[in-house]
C-alpha cells in the first residue's frame, strides 16, 4: 500500500492563490509597521541607523562593527537619500573613541529635524525583509504539501506575534531570520537539483547571511547535517 500523501487536498486557481498570499503579506506587513507607529526608539534601532548613515555618507565602519553591515545600510537607506545630516565630526570626541551611543544620540536628537518619519522609513524597509520571509515560508512549504499546506505555513506567520513584534524594528534580527531561511532553502534545493545554478544561489545566500549577522556561523554545522 502506498504512504499517504502529506499534502493537504486543497487546489487553488493560480490567480486567487496570488490574491491571497499578497493580501496576507499586505496584512502581516500593515500589522507589523502599524504597531510601530506610537513606540519610540529602541536602543538597537539607534545604533543600526546611525551606523548605516554613517557607512553610506562617510564610508566609515568604526560605529556598531559588531553587527552586519547589510541590514544597517538597508534601514538607513532612506536617511541617506534623504540627505540626513550627521554630526560634525571634527574635534568629536565621540567620533574619536567610536562611541556609537553618543553619536547616535547626536545624530537622533541633536541635528534640529524630527527624527521619528525617518525611523518610521528605516522599521518600514526592515519589515520588506519580514514580508520576503513570509513568501520563502509559504514557496518552500507549498513545495512540500501543496497549495494547501502554503496557505496554512502563511496564515501562522503572518499573525505570529513574534514576527509582528519584530518584523518592523529597524535591527539585524528579522534580516538574518530571512537569510537564516533562504540560505537553507537554497542549499536543501542544491542537494536535491545538483546544477550549477542552484549551486551559485546557495553560494550567494550564504555568503550575504554573513552580512547580515555574523550569527550566521551557525549555517555550517546545519549544512553540513542537512548534507
Amino acid at each position: 500500500m502506498a504512504a499517504p500523501s502529506p499534502r493537504i487536498p486543497l487546489r487553488i486557481p493560480r490567480s486567487w492563490l496570488i490574491v491571497i498570499v499578497a493580501t496576507l503579506l499586505a496584512v502581516h506587513f500593515a500589522l507589523a509597521v502599524g504597531s510601530k507607529l506610537r513606540e519610540s526608539t529602541t536602543a538597537d534601532e539607534l545604533l543600526h541607523l546611525t551606523g548605516g548613515v554613517s557607512y553610506w555618507q562617510i564610508h566609515d565602519y568604526r560605529l556598531h562593527p559588531e553587527n552586519g553591515i547589510l541590514p544597517q545600510r538597508w534601514a538607513a537607506l532612506p536617511w541617506w537619500l534623504a540627505g540626513a545630516k550627521f554630526p560634525p565630526l571634527a574635534g568629536n570626541p565621540a567620533w574619536d573613541r567610536s562611541d556609537a551611543w553618543v553619536v547616535g544620540h547626536q545624530f537622533f536628537y541633536e541635528m534640529g529635524v524630527d527624527h521619528f518619519p525617518r525611523l518610521m522609513a528605516g522599521r518600514a524597509m526592515i519589515a520588506l525583509f519580514s514580508v520576503a520571509t513570509g513568501l520563502l515560508v509559504f514557496v518552500w512549504s507549498r513545495r512540500l504539501f501543496g497549495d494547501g499546506g502554503g496557505l496554512v505555513s502563511l496564515v501562522f506567520f503572518t499573525f505570529c506575534p513574534t514576527l509582528l513584534a519584530h518584523g518592523a524594528l529597524a535591527t539585524s534580527d528579522v534580516c538574518i531570520t530571512f537569510f537564516f531561511l533562504a540560505a537553507a532553502g537554497a542549499w536543501w534545493r542544491h542537494l536535491h537539483d545538483g546544477s550549477g545554478l542552484a549551486w551559485a544561489l546557495s553560494a550567494l545566500l550564504f555568503g550575504l547571511a554573513f552580512v547580515a549577522k555574523y550569527s550566521a556561523v551557525l549555517l555550517v554545522p546545519m549544512i553540513v547535517i542537512m548534507a
